[in-house]
């Protein structure tokens, strides 16, 4: 919400929540794909995209219910990255800075999110081959603490508990539907 925020006082933010937005009538896109996998996002963008602006209004608020176990929120979120990679491919003049108020915006935060899963794995293997110095070998190690709280946290999760690995887990998970929503995406396995 801090970041829409943000977003929207730069010119837009980067698509609406699902459970509460409102548009103008006449704003309303013609035209929806019948497989666009995040209306909420390809709304938004269709409105960007016709020059004018989507705001964060923070007196807004919905009431959802969130998922409770790890497997719902992956494959809440693979659908929802999956359906960002769509976005992409529906508006690609968007990441033109010249044309477009929100490119900056766009690749910093859309798309930036979603090679952050092929970063941590190069950092990860690369740290490999440095270990020989102190400060990378005590970064292997943090690394490894790291994702071992993860998969700790991911086996308390699957019984409905929140423990000490509970960041390091939600951050891996998040990580992880971003290379699952890519496969789904790439494969036209993802369904509206």
């Amino acid at each position: 919400k801090w970041l829409r925020k943000r977003e929207s006082q730069l010119d837009s933010m980067l698509g609406a929540t699902g459970a509460i937005y409102a548009i103008r009538k006449r704003l309303f896109p013609i035209h929806l794909p019948a497989d666009v996998l995040v209306d909420d996002m390809y709304i938004p963008f269709e409105i960007i995209r016709r020059g004018y602006r989507a705001i964060f209004e923070s007196d807004a608020f919905a009431f959802d219910v969130p998922s409770e176990k790890g497997d719902q929120e992956l494959k809440r979120k693979a659908r929802t990255l999956a359906g960002n990679y769509q976005i992409f491919a529906y508006f690609p003049n968007l990441f033109n800075p010249v044309t477009s108020s929100v490119a900056w915006q766009l690749f910093s935060h859309k798309l930036m999110r979603l090679v952050v899963p092929l970063f941590l794995m190069t950092l990860f293997f690369s740290n490999l081959f440095v270990l020989n110095h102190p400060f990378f070998a005590v970064f292997f190690a943090a690394q490894i603490l790291f994702y071992g709280l993860a998969l700790f946290e991911m086996k308390h999760a699957a019984l409905g508990k929140k423990g000490l690995g509970y960041i390091p887990y939600t951050f891996c998970l998040l990580n992880y539907s971003a290379i699952v929503g890519l496969i789904h995406f790439l494969k036209g396995k993802q369904k509206a």
